[in-house]
């Protein structure tokens, strides 16, 4: 059975930084203790939700390579510079190149509102851990060295040498998350199954955070986009305000609109009364005005091109085009319809 602990000594969790209030997730472990397999389950269930950040590199770009999504390419000087002022969590050197990781490149992935998730061991798990950016710490251990050997051989892909040094490294990460503060969490890994549950379960919160500020942020789109917002005007500006209906039942709106018209106080006196709405027929052309109405104030109306839907009368078939006057709020705001 997969087997879970959560540490009651790790760093309590630090102030929210903006979009920082989506955790990076730390998830560590030896290799064949089963990390990979887990994560990838977690990005196929939650398909956009989790992110790797963007390495940064000295060496050349290579064909069809771009600068930002491969990695972010830049030059050794520019590299060693970000190094000494502390921005990256872990560097490495391969074959002549600079390689790491910046504290930028994660906090990037939260501007897209994914959960940032760091696949790195103590070394870059001590450097996350002294940085601002609140991370949560999970490990993935074996149920013990020998099914962690076991699992090593049967992927076939090891030399007796290099078994014996992903044994020796495992020994230590093991010894590592054993000490108190290092992780917020451990799971042992004796199922997939089961450790994926767990793993889900560790990060239902987060999970359930960054769903709710992508809902927040697409609400606030269809709100700007849908004409929810409303537009500043000049409270008694002497130019035209014009707002739009749209919908099949835009004409009962107009005449609606064109009623509360007539029927609203103003300070420039009463206005008109209801004019008669042209023909429905007249609709059937794009930027085609509906109804007319030019009460004291110069309001008028407009053709216009594909125009946002009504919220008090919105529907999937919209009827586009159709626009009406209406007198401004009492905040002097155009009321958007």
């Amino acid at each position: 059975m997969s087997q879970q602990h959560s540490n009651p000594h790790a760093h309590p969790p630090a102030a929210s930084h903006g979009h920082l209030k989506l955790r990076p997730i730390v998830l560590s472990g030896p290799s064949g203790a089963g990390k990979s397999t887990v994560l990838k389950l977690l990005m196929n269930e939650y398909p956009g939700l989790f992110g790797f950040s963007v390495s940064h590199t000295t060496r050349k770009p290579r064909p069809g390579e771009t600068h930002g999504v491969e990695y972010y390419f830049t030059t050794r000087e520019e590299m060693e510079k970000m190094i000494a002022a502390g921005e990256f969590i872990e560097t490495a050197e391969f074959s002549g190149n600079l390689y790491g990781t910046s504290k930028q490149a994660i906090r990037n992935v939260a501007n897209e509102m994914k959960i940032c998730v760091l696949d790195i061991e103590k070394k870059g798990c001590d450097s996350v851990r002294a940085t601002d950016l609140n991370a949560k710490f999970i490990q993935v251990r074996p149920p013990s060295m020998e099914e962690l050997e076991k699992r090593l051989r049967d992927r076939n892909t090891e030399s007796d040498d290099s078994l014996r040094r992903r044994l020796e490294e495992a020994t230590e990460a093991l010894e590592y998350g054993a000490l108190p503060g290092k992780f917020h969490h451990v799971i042992i890994n004796e199922t997939v199954e089961e450790t994926y549950n767990r793993l889900k379960a560790v990060l239902a919160e987060d999970i359930a955070l960054v769903q709710q500020l992508r809902q927040e942020a697409d609400e606030a789109r269809l709100a700007v986009a849908g004409g929810w917002n409303a537009v500043p005007i000049e409270a008694r500006s002497p130019s035209p305000e014009v707002v739009r209906v749209t919908g099949p039942t835009a004409a009962a709106t107009v005449r609606a609109v064109q009623d509360s018209s007539a029927s609203a106080p103003s300070d420039h006196g009463p206005a008109p009364a209801q004019q008669q709405a042209a023909p429905a027929n007249a609709s059937a052309e794009r930027g085609t005005t509906l109804a007319s109405a030019t009460p004291t104030g110069n309001k008028r109306t407009e053709g216009s091109g594909t125009e946002p839907q009504s919220h008090s009368a919105r529907t999937a078939d919209p009827t586009e085009g159709l626009i009406a006057a209406t007198p401004p709020s009492e905040s002097g705001l155009c009321r958007i319809l």
